[in-house]
């Protein structure tokens, strides 16, 4: 991008508001070619929205005086994949925010003066400082976990704020006013140039001791998900996981409670953004609390003699009995009181489709074959996504929807642990309990979400079918109570749910969400729904089909991609039938070689039934003589490539 490409809509007079925006644009974003940049402002109803401009363009908005307004230091690759880390392009500088309630700003200049590196820009927040040093070559998405290190690094020199760190934060905009204080005070530039710049390495002599290690043996869970990256820092929105999983893990292997604290204290230096030091500890306390073998039951022997006496009946009794009718929540998918079970690999979009389901119970909304039923008020417990992830992604499907007709509440933790308070935890029978009384107080809601059981039961062990039982006992009791339950679960590394099967016992369906064949990046949110348990649905009700988020306007919309995989099925048939090679087949379709070696396979054991022209659905009248007609194997003489 060259210098001064970017002016506002009015061309400013010297001095004002929209040259300290032009100037901070032109200055961070000089060696940036292409990509979008982000800015994040708030909208009605405290939801944030996000603005893209491509670098490409040469105007920019104007923004009223009485908002925050934030921009991403890096660009952005799009502008449908959000302001997260998987959509950074690339970063043109390491930066510092200065906040002058912890550092007194006469210390704070001390510092400045003193470093050795002298900042390229330096921005007046209205109460701190914003310090940016230009990058000789904007860092790209590899380089992230660098650049990340490097602002903690800056972060604790200058005692600055660690939680600006993560490279996918937004900071404030020069030219725009700080609402957090009034008089708002304008956000501006006090000096700035490009003549300025480094290098990563320029930073090194800041350097931050690497973490502990551990064992290769205590690196690794039974499910081969290795220890050792979350060592080194995680995302907001899996620093909660992370430390329940760490902390679990030194408990297994002998580390003392005390050790423990020490050494997740340490790491969670390493997180952009630091849990609070208290929910840390108190995790570490809940999980050491626990018996490592759950006490046997210790209720006094009972005689159930005359429980049972009332309550076996005699068939004709029981078929008399009148039940009431339980009416569809999502037609035909979810009735009142089934249970539901949605698995995934991490990032495949399991969030989306939770949230538009809870959508589609409040307000009538359609998704191929399902449909709003009975219109039903639903809780969504999330344990997982940061407070603005989630209302970014509950803005983008409610822009040009219609408005909830009965409520959707949403239980926060990530909004719970930011103030103090505890966050639920399913391991535990008293937030058990005090869920099902919160929704026996509010008869309303009868579809309960949960985003995820590895969030929501930390330090459970997955593959312990007792670890389970509890929680399934009180799905049920919720189901025995007409309550829905919609829960969501990971994908382990075999493809299925992870954990025990027990899981599955119960549940009335269990879908699990996979990436088509030829899955590309630039997909975004694309996978083929998949019914692997199904107790009341069959035929083309549980016929697998292919779902895509798009952004049509300004309109996030599910698009139903039908018979996507059968259809490629066809075109690698048909050019085998033509004599094309599977390796040129698997590189002209853009699929992956084995799965065009299993296509063979499956068509070969099928060709000794049925004809080939039939799979290739070849017009009958083509074939006017069946029995004259010659047979057309796909076998010995089709090459098959060895993996």
């Amino acid at each position: 991008m060259s210098a001064q490409i970017l002016y506002c809509m009015n061309v400013p007079p010297s001095g004002s508001s929209d040259k300290h925006m032009e100037d901070y644009l032109n200055t961070l974003f000089d060696r940036c070619e292409h990509g979008f940049i982000e800015i994040r402002r708030p909208v009605s109803q405290g939801f944030w929205h996000s603005e893209w401009i491509s670098l490409d363009d040469q105007t920019l908005p104007m923004f009223p005086n009485d908002e925050n307004v934030f921009i991403g230091v890096a660009t952005r690759k799009n502008k449908y994949e959000g302001g997260g880390r998987n959509n950074l392009f690339q970063i043109p500088a390491v930066w510092l925010d200065i906040d002058f309630k912890f550092t007194e700003e006469v210390k704070a200049r001390e510092h400045i003066k003193e470093f050795s590196l002298k900042p390229s820009m330096i921005v007046h927040s209205g109460k701190g400082l914003h310090l940016y040093w230009l990058l000789e070559n904007p860092a790209e998405p590899e380089d992230i976990r660098k650049i990340e290190e490097v602002n903690k690094n800056l972060a604790r020199h200058f005692e600055g704020d660690k939680k600006t760190a993560d490279a996918a934060h937004v900071m404030r905009l020069p030219g725009t006013y700080n609402q957090k204080y009034h008089p708002a005070p304008l956000v501006t530039i006090e000096s700035y140039t490009t003549d300025k710049v480094y290098r990563i390495e320029d930073f090194n002599f800041l350097h931050l001791p690497s973490p502990p290690t551990q064992t290769q043996s205590a690196a690794t869970d039974k499910n081969n998900e290795s220890y050792v990256d979350l060592l080194y820092g995680v995302e907001k929105g899996n620093r909660h996981d992370a430390l329940i999983r760490l902390a679990s893990l030194c408990k297994r292997i002998g580390t003392s409670k005390d050790e423990t604290k020490k050494l997740l204290l340490h790491w969670n230096q390493n997180n952009p953004e630091p849990e609070d030091e208290k929910e840390l500890i108190y995790q570490i306390e809940d999980i050491y609390s626990r018996h490592s073998q759950r006490e046997e039951y210790s209720e006094t022997i009972q005689d159930y003699t005359s429980v049972i006496e009332s309550s076996v009946m005699h068939l004709p009794a029981f078929m008399h009995k009148t039940l009431p009718i339980r009416p569809y929540i999502i037609n035909p998918l979810l009735k009142k009181g089934e249970l539901i079970m949605i698995s995934a690999a991490r990032g495949v979009g399991k969030t989306w489709v939770a949230l538009s389901l809870g959508f589609m119970a409040t307000r009538q909304l359609r998704i191929n074959n399902w449909e709003t039923g009975t219109l039903t008020a639903t809780l969504y417990i999330d344990g997982e996504i940061s407070e603005d992830e989630m209302q970014d992604r509950i803005l983008k499907l409610k822009i040009g929807r219609k408005a909830e007709q009965v409520p959707f509440y949403l239980l926060s933790s990530d909004e719970m642990r930011s103030n103090d308070k505890r966050s639920p935890n399913l391991n535990n029978p008293s937030w058990r309990s005090s869920i099902s009384e919160y929704l026996k107080s509010h008869p309303d809601i009868g579809l309960v979400i949960l985003d995820n059981l590895s969030s929501l039961t930390p330090g459970r062990d997955e593959n312990k079918k007792r670890d389970w039982d509890e929680i399934n006992g009180w799905l049920l009791e919720l189901r025995s109570k007409g309550v829905a339950v919609i829960f969501l679960h990971h994908e382990g590394k075999g493809g299925d749910q992870r954990g025990t099967s027990a899981i599955e016992d119960n549940i009335n369906f269990s879908i699990r969400l996979k990436r088509p064949e030829g899955y590309r990046k630039e997909d975004g949110t694309k996978f083929v729904v998949e019914f692997t348990k199904s107790r009341r649905l069959h035929g083309e009700n549980i016929k697998s089909f292919t779902l895509k988020l798009q952004e049509e306007g300004m309109v996030l919309d599910w698009k139903v991609i039908a018979d996507e995989e059968q259809n490629t099925e066809a075109q690698i048939i048909k050019s085998l039938k033509e004599g094309m090679k599977q390796k040129d087949i698997a590189k002209t379709l853009g699929v992956s070689a084995s799965w065009v070696s299993q296509v063979v396979t499956k068509a070969k054991e099928e060709e000794r039934i049925k004809r080939i022209d039939a799979v290739l659905g070849d017009d009958e009248e083509q074939i006017k003589d069946a029995s004259e007609a010659e047979e057309v194997e796909i076998g010995d003489d089709v090459e098959v490539i060895e993996e």
